[in-house]
């Protein structure tokens, strides 16, 4: 049998949600646990709603992540100013797809090669552009938003923000800087 962590805790005849927030997310909270009154003395529907609660918590938390992420592990930056140097040279995300594959798509199966085109697809339809370089952290955002809106799961989010991330970030570090 699958268990399933309920976080319930009782004080009197009260039970109360408390759960402690992840070290890596403990930057963006002001304390470092989430206690919050269920209202009820019940313990069947106190479960009930500590598991409600969790569930909307673990999503509001990996929202949080996938924020964290796309500006850090996506090695996106703030979009260029004027006065800043552009780019040397520009790549679209069609090479950068070719190129992904040709180095880590050799061996891989023909799954691995439908993905990889099916992401980038996916990066392209939304952020409307096809240059690596003008990538930014709104497009990032769009681009993750995108992908819950098409009802994906955030693992499977994940997924896709890091072959593209694979395939974009050494390139955009080699020829945008």
């Amino acid at each position: 049998m699958l268990h399933h962590p309920s976080y319930l805790i009782r004080r009197g005849n009260v039970f109360y949600f408390s759960r402690r927030v992840p070290f890596d997310l403990q930057s963006q909270f002001n304390k470092d646990r989430i206690t919050i009154s269920l209202r009820t003395n019940s313990r069947s529907k106190a479960l009930n709603s500590a598991l409600t609660m969790s569930e909307r918590l673990e999503f509001y938390m990996e929202r949080l992540r996938l924020e964290k992420f796309h500006t850090r592990e996506l090695g996106l930056e703030l979009e260029q100013t004027a006065n800043s140097n552009p780019p040397k040279t520009d790549i679209s995300l069609e090479t950068a797809l070719t190129d992904y594959l040709r180095l880590k798509g050799g061996s891989r199966n023909k799954t691995f090669h439908q993905s990889s085109v099916r992401n980038f697809g996916y990066l392209k339809g939304c952020i409307g552009h096809d240059q690596l370089c003008q990538i930014s952290p709104t497009d990032a955002g769009k681009f993750r938003d995108f992908l819950l809106n098409r009802g994906l799961s955030s693992s499977s989010v994940r997924r896709i923000f890091s072959v593209v991330r694979q395939a974009s970030h050494v390139l955009q570090l080699v020829l945008c800087r």
